[in-house]
């Protein structure tokens, strides 16, 4: 059996900078902590991997000073520590003056929201199938018997919990479920 098409990575694992020419069948993609990744076509591997290295070498130089320069307030930073006290590779972002937290928590995926004076607005966490609500469930099933799940979402916020669950056809149609902790369906959304 012949391999599939060739690719290079240039991967950053703990501020070291790695190229490899690799095949396809070789990317498997793990939860590493501080990894960041490009794939390109082997062929193009020799003549670009000068360049693009320096110019990856560049971007991540360049995040990674954006980043040192952020200033998180106290506030915040003592909410989100009683909160989520186990919380790794956490990037913090702010936008309309509300902060946003990305981080890992027990091997979920987790984005946490704070008002400017510190208050927790909401966290999204990404979920097994498991974890969400028997009628959830069913309705899927009984709608979609063959979709596979593309994602699932739990969303919290003080007032409510709300699940979105993203599937995909057979047919590649991408469907969006909206439930409430019951199960019971808030919105339903087809993307064709």
């Amino acid at each position: 059996m012949s391999r599939v098409a060739g690719l290079a990575i240039v991967v950053r694992m703990e501020n070291r900078i790695y190229f490899k020419k690799i095949y396809l069948k070789e990317v498997i993609f793990h939860k590493k902590k501080s990894l960041n990744y490009i794939l390109l076509p082997a062929k193009d591997c020799d003549f670009f991997m000068k360049k693009i290295i320096l110019l990856t070498i560049i971007l991540l130089g360049i995040g990674a000073s954006a980043e040192a320069q952020q200033h998180i307030p106290t506030t915040i930073l003592s909410e989100f520590n009683k909160r989520y006290k186990n919380a790794e590779d956490v990037d913090w972002e702010e936008q309309k003056g509300k902060f946003s937290a990305y981080f890992i928590l027990n091997e979920n995926y987790v984005t946490a929201t704070f008002s400017k004076g510190g208050k927790w607005l909401k966290s999204t966490r990404s979920i097994n199938k498991v974890k969400l609500p028997n009628k959830s469930i069913s309705i899927i099933k009984n709608a979609y018997p063959k979709a596979s799940y593309a994602e699932i979402i739990k969303i919290k916020t003080e007032k409510n919990t709300q699940f979105k669950v993203e599937l995909i056809t057979q047919n590649a149609i991408v469907i969006q479920y909206f439930f409430d902790k019951k199960g019971r369906v808030l919105k339903k959304t087809v993307v064709k």
